[in-house]
């Protein structure tokens, strides 16, 4: 992992100092190129003048000199009269290159572009001291008094006297000086690294001084000085004592007090068809209007396999825990070890196998006789990469149970169907409540050590939640024609009801469309899934949170997938 962060700063670097380095040089060097160019062409109306002529070349001495001291702090020469120096010779050195340029692209032009010859005409006799100017004749007669033809001169003459030079040095310099440290634009390398960070896995026991062979460690709780803590990771048999130094926070060694213990859990299996045929098995259904019926339970399995039980200080990072934790399941699950053996050892092979070490997920509460249940508790806590467990767990005292995460996600679905039965012609209306498994990371993710967090494609859901959901023709008591239902709410206009669980009417859902809406659990009670709405062509809706249908989005990041943990995916559906 460290090449891996090593060799991306150096990539990110290389692409920024080339765009900080190219961009300055392209300025400087199109302006000259534009200067030489511009000013060795003949103009038939009046050159420029002394203080046009200083101006121009005073901002390309200015612009030179920007460049080149962003060339020198680039390169890490960042002495104040090296920067100076080198900004006066390149500046007034490609003055001196642009006066020769333009006086051979000035006859150059005489001759090819104006067809003309190059004459000495001498100066007015006022002119100290005597020289004489070569211009371009133009339809002149050689010897010919009376038919002189045009003469046409240059944009600039080239004459800069030494008091130019000076004060086209002092520029250069004060232009190397203003700029020096201004970036063309601000560095993402820090944003990266961060995020590249923050979704790495930890080192584990190499990232302990002195190493550790039981996974037992002490962590520095010391602050430091970029606002944190230390969190530097030693032996607990062997820590540091009697004032020594930390390594990282070069500060007396100060111990982690809270030691935080959790209960490792992981599923059985991970063939998903199994689990959500259990799912269908242990269906909850009831009919509207009624409470909830009592949970039975039919299947009996456990979805969740206990491996044991593991400690570590608070201060440790998800990844520094799960890092540990890897190295240490042979030793935790042994120890831990109950019930069926061979179930146990089945799950055990599956958490090396395929747990991710950047991710998992935090469970409070006790929870020892809800493991036949996909989710035994919405009080759930996603832990990805970076974040400390201390700043997870808070000051929660109830007991901690961490899952290992093996790429599968259950969520929660409700439904309702509004059925005409067969023959009778009766209207039966029913709630449904059924947990569905999905996966969350790709199957080629498995294969590298883990390194993934849980992703949610938003088609993806939408195909597993939906091929199961629509009922078909003909199949058990649903006509030919299945009427419509729709989620049932309080009137909008009631002052009395609870504003949260309404946002309005949305459009007009599609006929056979699929519209996935995630509510809060109290929103969702015995009697408010479905009521038929006769003669509308609309829908009302449950609060969507978070953002949009979730069939809509592309992806979803964590603390989206938290949500699916602690709320109901309620699916609405228009056939008929």
């Amino acid at each position: 992992m460290a090449a891996d962060v090593l060799g991306s700063l150096g990539k990110w670097f290389a692409i920024e100092s080339a765009v900080e380095s190219g961009v300055p040089l392209a300025i400087m060097g199109g302006t000259w190129w534009w200067l030489s160019s511009t000013l060795s062409m003949p103009t038939s109306g009046r050159p420029l003048t002394l203080l046009e002529a200083h101006v121009v070349l005073g901002a390309a001495v200015a612009l030179t000199g920007w460049a080149i001291s962003r060339q020198m702090v680039i390169m890490g020469r960042r002495t104040l009269w090296t920067i100076i120096g080198a900004a006066v010779f390149m500046g007034l050195g490609l003055l001196w290159i642009t006066r020769a340029t333009m006086r051979n692209g000035f006859e150059s032009a005489c001759k090819d572009i104006v067809a003309g010859e190059m004459a000495d005409v001498p100066q007015p006799d006022n002119v100290h001291p005597p020289d004489t100017e070569r211009l371009c004749r133009v339809g002149g007669v050689p010897g010919n008094p009376y038919l002189p033809g045009t003469l046409v001169r240059a944009g600039w003459d080239g004459r800069l006297g030494w008091e130019s030079w000076g004060m086209f040095a002092v520029i250069a310099g004060l232009g190397a000086l203003a700029y020096r440290d201004q970036r063309i634009s601000r560095s993402a390398i820090p944003a990266k690294l961060h995020e590249l960070l923050r979704l790495a896995p930890a080192a584990g026991a190499d990232g302990v001084i002195g190493g550790t062979k039981d996974g037992k460690v002490a962590a520095c709780v010391n602050p430091t000085l970029w606002g944190e803590v230390c969190g530097q990771l030693y032996p607990a048999a062997t820590p540091p004592s009697g004032g020594a130094w930390c390594i990282r926070c070069q500060q007396p060694f100060t111990p982690a007090e809270r030691i935080l213990t959790f209960n490792i859990v992981t599923l059985f299996t991970h063939e998903i068809d199994i689990l959500n045929g259990l799912e269908r098995l242990d269906t909850l259904a009831w009919p509207r209007g009624q409470a909830v019926a009592a949970d039975a339970r039919l299947s009996g399995m456990e979805r969740w396999v206990t491996l044991g039980k593991f400690s570590a200080p608070d201060v440790l990072t998800v990844a520094q825990f799960l890092a540990l934790l890897h190295e240490q399941l042979d030793a935790i699950a042994e120890a831990g070890a109950e019930g069926d053996k061979e179930r146990w050892q089945k799950a055990l092979k599956l958490a090396k196998e395929r747990a991710s070490r950047v991710c998992a997920w935090i469970w409070f509460g006790q929870l020892r006789e809800m493991l036949t249940y996909a989710q035994p508790t919405s009080n759930v806590r996603f832990a990805v990469g970076s974040n400390r467990l201390r700043d997870l767990v808070g000051d929660s005292v109830e007991e901690l149970t961490l899952q290992l995460d093996i790429g599968l996600l259950p969520l929660e679905v409700r439904t309702a169907f509004r059925m005409q039965l067969m023959g009778t012609g009766d209207i039966a209306v029913q709630n449904n409540r059924i947990h569905v498994w999905i996966p969350v990371s790709p199957p080629s993710a498995m294969k590298s050590d883990g390194v993934w967090v849980d992703r949610i494609e938003g088609e993806a859901l939408r195909s597993w939640l939906s091929t199961a959901r629509i009922r078909q023709q003909g199949k058990g008591s649903a006509g030919a024609d299945p009427l419509p239902y729709l989620p049932s709410l309080p009137d909008q206009e009631d002052p009395t009801q609870d504003p949260y669980t309404i946002t309005g009417i949305p459009d007009k859902i599609r006929p056979g469309s699929l519209d996935l809406v995630a509510v809060p659990r109290r929103a969702v009670g015995d009697d408010v899934l479905m009521v038929q709405v006769p003669g509308k062509d609309r829908a009302l809706q449950l609060s969507r949170s978070p953002g949009d249908a979730i069939s809509e989005w592309q992806w979803f990041d964590g603390e989206q997938i938290q949500l699916l943990r602690q709320r109901v995916l309620v699916l609405v559906s228009t056939e008929g």
